[in-house]
């Protein structure tokens, strides 16, 4: 399986695990000029090699060497994928924005308490959490634009305990379209 993450700064490539809201990510910061990476479990997978096919401009290579290059990743994947998909990553130092919901069954929150981004950084306590990208549908992600509204920008909540970090991905958050909060 591969996940969507993805790592996106000035002065780095944006790395996407590969998944709905993650190929949508993608897409705009390609848009923005970024050189965009999916980090894929099998960069030659039949799902892989669809994304790739959707979104021109992208490349995969394995999750670990993504990783590697990223200052910024976008962790994108079901949030119980979470634990997995970090599990042996190196994220020291790196700014990961938590693009999941710990949703349990039925709808109900499933974090015991806790919200996603307080779970990713207890397992990734080096790293830089922000959440941010949670609260609307991939389909918000690959199109903006807030129609019949003038210059109007839907708000796109942030959270973190970085302040850096949260400036990172609050200039990322404003440069495809949303209003950061």
């Amino acid at each position: 399986t591969a996940h969507t993450a993805t790592g996106v700064t000035e002065s780095s490539n944006p790395v996407v695990f590969l998944g709905s809201v993650g190929g949508a990510l993608a897409g705009q910061f390609l848009k923005l000029g970024k050189s965009v990476v999916l980090a894929a479990r099998d960069p030659d997978s039949a799902k892989t090699k669809t994304a790739l096919a959707e979104t021109p401009g992208l490349t995969a290579v394995d999750m670990s060497t993504a990783v590697k290059a990223a200052t910024c990743v976008f962790l994108c994947c079901p949030h119980p994928a979470v634990a997995d998909v970090v599990k042996g990553l190196d994220l020291s130092g790196k700014i990961v924005v938590n693009c999941t919901n710990p949703v349990g069954p039925g709808l109900t929150h499933g974090g015991g308490g806790k919200g996603g981004g307080e779970i990713l950084q207890e397992l990734i306590p080096a790293a830089h959490v922000v959440n941010c990208f949670n609260i609307y549908g991939y389909e918000n992600f690959r199109d903006t634009a807030y129609s019949g509204h003038g210059d109007l920008k839907p708000a796109m909540l942030l959270c973190g305990n970085d302040a850096s970090a949260k400036q990172t991905v609050s200039e990322l958050t404003a440069g495809i379209g949303f209003e950061p909060v």
